[in-house]
């Protein structure tokens, strides 16, 4: 079944810097779910198989690669055409490492994003304690530690212990892209900040909706963020996923960036909690959630088509 939502909301006209040719933002974006898959929780190579917090697409493999916050890296043979999930099925299992085969669980690496270098060379992969990112391997064996923003990797900033990373991206122009859940120690719960490799910095504000957390972010293929965003319903366990979007060239110095933002909901699965998105091209992006419903684990997987104009 099929479903879309429009919604068009400007909040702020920019920050971080002023971009040499000035950019009209978009006016609407619209979501539209195209189909949904639900994967029970299952064992592969002896890892289960649930709680994923992020994806990645690798299209000259045709498949995915998922991250639990159990620091278990998995891949899934996937493919899509163009309206339908077409195959969905867990491949592989490994345990994130150290250097010197150390689980990386063992050293309360909690993953929450990951990103898949455009090359082909590894997953950026970011943990909220610490808070801290690495690269690793397609099976998941450490490479290196990334490097963060300063503000990033102080942890007496989180708002809470569990409050630390949660996103990343890589910007055509900007370099590593990273995200708190969110916002930072004595910061406006509404005011989250996206904080960039070269410096700059991308603000904005949810008060039109009330408080959210990031989840994910991605880049469309011009180059502008689309967030990943929940909202908890004040006095209630029920949570709304939103997309924004913001284009960095669109943002000026000293005030918040120019959003808009779409809610979305998956018919029959309303309470899935989205953590991961994943783009496919095309303007399409495959989400996962991490749920447990009565005493369950599920994985919710929902395909999505993302237009702005």
């Amino acid at each position: 079944m099929k479903t879309s939502t429009s919604i068009c909301i400007l909040a702020g006209l920019g920050l971080a810097f002023t971009p040499v040719l000035a950019q009209t933002p978009p006016q609407t974006l619209t979501v539209e779910v195209l189909d949904q898959r639900v994967l029970p929780q299952s064992e592969v190579d002896g890892l289960k198989f649930s709680e994923l917090s992020a994806l990645a697409h690798d299209p000259r493999g045709g498949v995915l690669y998922g991250v639990s916050d159990k620091s278990t890296l998995f891949r899934i043979g996937f493919a899509h055409d163009g309206d339908e999930i077409t195959e969905l099925v867990p491949l592989d299992g490994w345990r994130l490492e150290d250097e010197t085969g150390v689980d990386m669980k063992s050293k309360q690496f909690n993953p929450e994003g990951a990103h898949l270098r455009e090359d082909g060379s590894g997953l950026l992969i970011v943990s909220e304690n610490g808070p801290r990112a690495a690269l690793f391997d397609m099976e998941g064996r450490w490479q290196s530690a990334i490097d963060l923003p300063v503000v990033l990797r102080d942890a007496s900033r989180q708002r809470s212990a569990k409050d630390g990373l949660e996103a990343l991206a890589e910007h055509p122009e900007h370099g590593l892209i990273s995200a708190t859940e969110e916002p930072q120690a004595g910061i406006e719960r509404t005011h989250h900040t996206i904080h960039a490799a070269d410096g700059r910095h991308f603000s904005y504000d949810t008060g039109d909706i009330g408080k959210t957390n990031i989840k994910s972010i991605g880049l469309d293929e011009h180059g502008r963020l689309l967030i990943l965003e929940r909202h908890r319903v004040e006095g209630t366990d029920e949570l709304k996923p939103y997309l924004r979007l913001i284009d960095p060239a669109a943002c000026r110095e000293g005030a918040d960036c120019p959003t808009v933002r779409a809610g979305f909901t998956i018919p029959g699965l309303e309470d899935a909690d989205f953590e991961g998105m994943t783009g496919l091209g095309d303007d399409l992006y495959l989400l996962v959630s991490d749920d447990k419903v009565d005493g369950a684990q599920r994985s919710v997987f929902a395909l999505l088509r993302v237009t702005a104009e």
